[in-house]
């Protein structure tokens, strides 16, 4: 008997047996169309390999300042000329971000604080990325909004990763294929030959006619091919992550990852706690505020009075008040950032309970920002200004513009708090790093010392000031070969003379390329040839 139609058709792909039915053919998936990747992408990919070469040669950026500043313009420039070649119409936001970085990065050079320089390149690093991402039109919220903080999640630890392996297709593949594979070849042969070229270079160095003769056609140190291999190495995960961003940017990928509406939605899920138990959380800290300001308030006035507490030394005093100002707030900012994002907001008394409860919060720590700021310049004006200081006041003051914009929120709903933030925080760190701060704080120091006011100098501090307290230095040097009157200054001008002697050392004979130099260390220069210590 043959088999009926039903039968036969089960043997087929097309069918099912699901109660005996002909099933309709199940069509073939979607092709997703292979990426390709145009010239300038081509080239970027490069650019990407090289930036990565060139970042790990920079590093740390405090023994190449110069490089990383010209490091920096290159890949805003090189990045910027590829992406208008692509077509991108650039925005505010992308224009900022590359004017600010390069502005920041020019303190890579005008100061010799390697602490500055670390801060001003991660800077720079972290706003390239920001500024590829928003360049090819991938911001969260269009304009300038509190969502810029998600740009930069986004673009940092999202993008990259979507396209981590595209720098290796877009250089062998694509219009870049035939000389991408020609370039691997070329690798894969120098790579085979390497090892055993390198041994045999080894055996033969201890004939010096062949080694002098080898380092006069090449003028080379092969001691330090090595270094260049292990930055060529490192730099390659570098520019996959670089061309990644870059990849995921032009093709606005994960579109549905921290978008403005699912960031909202959150945003508004979160409200979820009442006034009345937000109110329950933040009495009794308020409390214990209101309580420990006025069983301390001699103590903290004494600050402004100029007297310094019994049993405290300056250093101690300002010290324990900037700790405890740091703890505070970070306390206080984690207090604020909790009630605004969990507390519901139904009414307009859950509105006005709102701005209490950050207002009193933000008061209380302006209040102690004031304090602690106070007892910084009783020790200043005692002993003068150290990096640390320096940079303690400053951190002290970023907080309070933060801590007042925070409270201005609360009445003007317009305000971008976290934007505007970010802005400010920029805008300061430039005031702090773009003029030379070492230099001011070594002019500062000496010019107290010769009108008086200062009864000593602390060398060792002007010392870690680097080059940048050299013509200052000079001049109290020729102040105390005029006017040296007791054993102190007398030690003190012997001890600059020896610094002198260390610094001249160190110009003369260790070698420093020119991406090594800063602008202090040329008038340091200059400043020790004139007076005629070099």
């Amino acid at each position: 008997m043959e088999p009926t139609i039903h039968q036969q058709t089960n043997f087929s792909p097309y069918t099912s047996n699901t109660d005996n039915n002909i099933s309709s053919p199940v069509p073939p998936a979607p092709t997703v169309p292979k990426r390709t990747f145009s010239v300038s992408e081509t080239i970027f990919a490069w650019l990407s390999l090289l930036f990565g070469y060139l970042f790990c040669r920079v590093f740390p950026v405090s023994d190449s300042p110069l490089g990383g500043f010209l490091l920096t313009v290159f890949m805003f420039v090189s990045s910027l000329v590829v992406i208008k070649i692509k077509g991108a119409k650039l925005t505010a936001k992308p224009v900022i971000a590359l004017v600010s970085a390069i502005l920041i990065s020019v303190s890579l050079f005008i100061t010799s604080n390697a602490f500055l320089h670390f801060f001003a390149y991660s800077y720079a690093m972290a706003v390239f990325c920001y500024f590829i991402f928003t360049a090819c039109g991938n911001s969260v919220k269009a304009g300038f909004s509190d969502l810029i903080v998600a740009d930069f999640i986004k673009a940092l630890f999202v993008m990259p990763f979507c396209s981590f392996d595209s720098m290796f297709k877009a250089v062998f593949s694509g219009k870049g294929k035939g000389s991408g594979k020609t370039f691997l070849k070329v690798l894969i042969g120098i790579g085979l030959t390497f090892i055993p070229t390198m041994i045999v270079f080894g055996l033969l160095s201890y004939d010096n006619d062949f080694t002098n003769l080898f380092n006069n056609i090449f003028d080379f140190d092969f001691d330090k091919i090595w270094s260049h291999i292990g930055s060529l190495i490192l730099g390659v995960p570098i520019g996959l992550y670089i061309y990644g961003l870059f990849v995921s940017s032009v093709d606005k990928k994960c579109s549905s990852v921290l978008n403005e509406e699912s960031s909202s939605k959150v945003i508004y899920n979160m409200r979820i706690a009442p006034a009345v138990t937000i109110i329950a959380a933040v009495v009794p800290l308020l409390f214990i505020y209101v309580v420990f300001f006025i069983s301390q308030w001699k103590y903290y006035i004494s600050g402004f009075t100029g007297d310094l507490p019994e049993g405290f030394i300056y250093s101690a005093y300002a010290r324990e008040g900037f700790f405890q100002l740091c703890v505070v707030s970070v306390i206080n900012l984690v207090a604020i950032t909790a009630v605004i994002m969990f507390m519901k907001r139904k009414n307009k008394a859950d509105s006005f309970i709102l701005k209490t409860i950050v207002v009193l919060f933000s008061v209380f720590t302006l209040i102690l920002i004031s304090t602690a700021v106070a007892k910084m310049v009783m020790y200043i004006n005692t002993y003068g200004l150290t990096p640390k200081r320096v940079y303690a006041t400053w951190l002290m003051s970023v907080i309070a513009v933060l801590f007042i914009l925070i409270s201005l929120k609360m009445f003007v709903r317009k305000l971008k708090v976290v934007a505007i933030s970010l802005v400010a925080v920029v805008a300061m760190f430039a005031i702090i790093s773009l003029p030379n701060n070492d230099a001011f704080i070594a002019r500062y120091n000496v010019e107290r010392y010769v009108n008086g006011s200062l009864d000593t100098i602390d060398l060792d501090a002007m010392e870690d000031l680097g080059t940048s307290a050299i013509p200052s230095l000079v001049d109290l040097k020729l102040y105390l070969n005029k006017n040296s009157s007791s054993d102190y200054e007398s030690q003190l001008n012997t001890d600059i003379y020896n610094y002198f002697e260390d610094i001249i050392f160190d110009m003369k004979y260790i070698e420093k390329n020119i991406f090594s130099y800063t602008i202090p260390d040329l008038i340091a220069e200059r400043e020790l040839k004139e007076s005629g210590y070099y």
